[in-house]
């Protein structure tokens, strides 16, 4: 029996509309706290309520919708749920070095803005020079039937790749 191919599924708005407001408001309560002193302001404390609220909804709403705009099922899989933190702790220790580490070389250890890019340099072209290789790496590791383009090592570390042994024909 052939592949049906890909099918159009109707679009989620309210599970979108509900994803905009909860990270928008969660967003902007971020952005002016520290402007408008936290929670003894009431826009923060509104802020914080629309975002924990909205949050709430749009969790019961994608549970339950047939075609949500996020699958959180997803998570249920232990590749994807795997892949995903590895991804995320990955990427905060990535990031966390390259913003934090300057600071540090500047405020505690003397360092000019100059020699603390100079030291610093060295992570962001390693990743540039590494970036090739594990692409390969990766398209190598994964089955056949995945294609092998070049953020395949990204989408692998992201559980986008098979996760099961394909069905033999």
């Amino acid at each position: 029996m052939p592949d049906p191919g890909p099918r159009r599924v109707p679009i989620d708005t309210v599970g979108l509309m509900l994803l905009v407001l909860w990270v928008g408001a969660m967003q902007i309560m971020i952005d002016k706290g520290k402007e408008l002193d936290w929670f003894s302001s009431n826009e923060i404390v509104i802020l914080a309520v629309v975002a924990v609220v909205s949050f709430a909804f749009f969790l019961a709403w994608v549970l339950t919708e047939s075609h949500p705009i996020v699958n959180l099922r997803l998570f249920a899989r232990r590749n994807f749920l795997m892949g995903t933190v590895a991804l995320s702790v990955a990427c905060g220790l990535f990031f966390g070095n390259v913003v934090l580490l300057p600071l540090w070389l500047q405020q505690w250890m003397g360092y000019t803005a100059t020699w603390a890019s100079m030291v610093t340099a060295p992570v962001g072209v390693l990743a540039i020079l590494v970036r090739p290789g594990s692409a390969r790496t990766s398209a190598a590791s994964t089955r056949a039937s995945w294609p092998a383009w070049p953020s395949s090592a990204s989408a692998s570390c992201c559980g986008c790749g098979p996760t099961s042994t394909p069905r033999r024909r």
